[in-house]
């Protein structure tokens, strides 16, 4: 029968592999690999009898009570027949231990052979004898192993000698018998009172594994439990008189060089002899391999997370471990191998948690695409920066200074962040990079449409005042209401990056290749409903202003770029997020670079365009009685202050100037 044991190392290390010292852990392990060329060298060789090599392990045989328990029922029903008849009970014969020793095999398939040894001359006139049974080839064979095999004369014959060299204290058993007094049954025989010793598995003795020459031939382990006869000299004490044993094969039993990190949470602090001895190289792993028995090599090197196996046609897409142990064992000779050069898997495409060949696991980027939407981008930071240039060069026209210069610097340089947030975006996310983002986007955001909003405020603040008062709203108050803004602005983003900051997720694209995109939360959607909030107070701004004097009313074009911002930058918005999974990074990148479009290039064509339209049609003296519409004003401008201007009988209302 095949099996899979997991074989621990004991011995001298009673606390467990974890308290070994590195010495320890190397003459462990150097222990196991001797061991395995012991297995390999007798699995080639010959032995004339006896017990051949030993390997210098032991085991936990903890696994194998049930089979010690076997032996030790055997040595006690024993001890009571020699104790009871004080020698070889006159119905014991050669049969009837062999008889035992087949029952012991019989009765459990883990048992490959029982024997009862007895000291010289114990049984019967027998100088020693030695009763055998083993299974091979699915039959029973029973013979007198001491008649090729000394096993009293051979002092290593551990399952016997060490036994027999043990000193015992076994334990009493008190026994009342009343045996019938005749046959009819009708009356008992006087009772009878008696001790006898009885032998625990602690008693008992299990050897180190051993190849048996003249018993089974193979490699094997053996328990042997005492059988207990009278002192010929003392009646009262109990002298060593034989054993019991059973031996379990270790042919079967599999070997496991594997890790023993692999060993899996047994609750055992030892270390299993063979670990760590198998030859796999970097890149793989070792995994053992089942049911091929008692010899190094029983596994495979498997290609560890990250690389695949180079012949992507083979069935077994593993290295085999017999292999590697002949090519290093071609090494050690100096003979020409491949173990250095050979056995090693190949890395997989890049984002690949696992492969079966160098196919891609990211989606691919169209990097041409790519690099024109880019383009656009740049062109669109070029063009904002050409519109700086152009409102500083003309920053004394009146149409300019009704806009206000610096005002409009503020706008364009949130634009430039906005812009600055698509440029992040055409590199390959990191957590950074997505945390980054939001700071580029909400900044610029509000800072653009802030500094709009406030100068439409402005003038639906002057145009309400009724009295004759001077209002002063110069570009320092509305400097001084964009900082709360921003503030504002900048608190949440910080709460956002302490409380749950962006990270790079994965998602699948139809083709199932991995697509790398910056998270989302509550966070994103609850500030795009601020900015949504934010506009709709630009479009009552807009409302309220509508009828002002000409050279102060953008109010149309404002609206057009809010309503603008309002439905197309969430329209753009909402298809990248509902289509993240179905669309491929080109994709969505053009997305995001259509987004920016919205609030960035049309609002600043919407804004800007009209008035150096007017600059270049009126002149470069236009006055302020020219405004973006065409109307005339009337004149009365101060410095940092308005003063309002009743209507005139007839006219829809007055006009003023605002100088910065």
């Amino acid at each position: 029968m095949q099996l899979l044991l997991t074989l621990l190392l004991v011995g001298t290390i009673p606390s467990g592999y974890g308290f070994q010292t590195e010495e320890e852990k190397v003459n462990t392990q150097e222990n196991a690999v001797l061991a395995l060329e012991y297995v390999e060298n007798v699995r080639n060789s010959h032995c004339s009898g006896g017990t051949g090599e030993v390997l210098p392990i032991e085991f936990d045989h903890a696994v194998w009570n049930s089979q010690a328990q076997v032996a030790v029922r055997t040595a006690n029903f024993l001890t009571k027949m020699w104790i009871i008849n004080n020698g070889t009970p006159p119905f014991i014969d050669d049969n009837y231990l062999f008889g035992m020793t087949r029952s012991n095999v019989e009765i459990d398939p883990m048992i490959f052979g029982s024997a009862i040894a007895f000291e010289e001359y114990t049984y019967r006139n027998y100088q020693k004898v030695s009763f055998y049974t083993f299974e091979k080839f699915d039959r029973i064979n029973s013979y007198d192993l001491s008649v090729n095999y000394d096993y009293l004369g051979q002092l290593n014959t551990e399952w016997y000698h060490i036994p027999k060299n043990k000193t015992y204290q076994p334990r009493e058993v008190l026994v009342h018998i009343n045996h019938r007094y005749n046959s009819t049954g009708n009356e008992h025989a006087p009772l009878e009172i008696f001790s006898e010793p009885l032998a625990m598995v602690e008693d008992g003795h299990w050897t180190k594994p051993y190849f048996d020459c003249g018993g089974g031939d193979i490699w094997m382990v053996t328990f042997s439990s005492p059988i207990f006869t009278r002192d010929i000299a003392n009646a009262s004490q109990y002298i060593f008189g034989g054993v019991a044993t059973v031996d379990v094969e270790l042919t079967n039993i599999d070997i496991n060089q594997c890790d023993a990190e692999e060993m899996g949470s047994s609750g055992s602090t030892t270390a299993d002899v063979f670990r760590n001895t198998h030859l796999c190289r970097p890149t793989t792993k070792c995994v053992p391999r089942k049911n091929l028995g008692f010899m190094s090599g029983t596994y495979f090197c498997v290609c560890v997370d990250g690389y695949y196996f180079p012949n992507t046609s083979a069935e077994e897409k593993a290295f085999v471990g017999f292999d590697l142990q002949h090519e290093y064992n071609l090494q050690k000779k100096y003979k020409n191998n491949s173990f250095s050069t050979g056995f090693l898997c190949l890395p997989c495409s890049e984002g690949c948690d696992t492969c079966v060949d160098d196919s891609a696991c990211i989606a691919a980027s169209n990097m041409i695409f790519r690099g024109a939407l880019l383009a656009i981008v740049f062109l669109d930071v070029i063009f904002a920066f050409i519109v700086m240039i152009a409102v500083f060069l003309y920053r004394k026209q009146k149409i300019i200074k009704a806009a206000s210069p610096f005002f409009c610097y503020v706008i364009i340089a949130g634009m430039f962040l906005m812009c600055a947030e698509v440029i992040i975006v055409f590199f390959k996310p990191t957590d950074l990079l997505c945390e980054m983002r939001p700071w580029f986007h909400h900044v610029g955001y509000f800072t653009t449409y802030g500094a709009l909003l406030l100068r439409t405020w402005r003038i639906a603040a002057l145009f309400k005042v009724k009295s004759a008062k001077q209002v002063k709203l110069g570009d320092s108050a509305l400097a001084k209401r964009l900082l709360p803004i921003l503030g504002v602005t900048i608190a949440y983003l910080v709460a956002w990056r302490v409380s749950s900051p962006p990270y790079v997720y994965t998602i699948k694209t139809p083709d199932d290749l991995k697509l790398y995109y910056c998270s989302s939360s509550w966070w994103d959607y609850a500030a795009i409903l601020g900015q949504c909030l934010f506009l709709l107070w630009g479009v009552y701004l807009c409302y309220s202003v509508r009828k002002a004097p000409s050279s102060f009313n953008e109010s149309k074009f404002i609206s057009w770029a809010i309503y603008n911002t309002i439905f197309m930058n969430n329209f753009l918005l909402i298809i990248r997020l509902v289509m993240l999974g179905s669309l491929g990074p080109d994709l969505i990148y053009l997305l995001h670079v259509l987004q920016l479009q919205v609030p960035c290039t049309i609002t600043l064509l919407l804004i800007f365009v009209p008035k150096f339209y007017m600059i270049a049609h009126e002149g470069p003296e236009a006055e302020a009685g020219t405004g973006v519409t065409g109307r005339q004003k009337a004149s009365g401008m101060s410095t940092n202050k308005v003063t309002p201007v009743q209507p005139a009988p007839g006219s829809s209302t007055g006009e003023e100037s605002i100088n910065k």
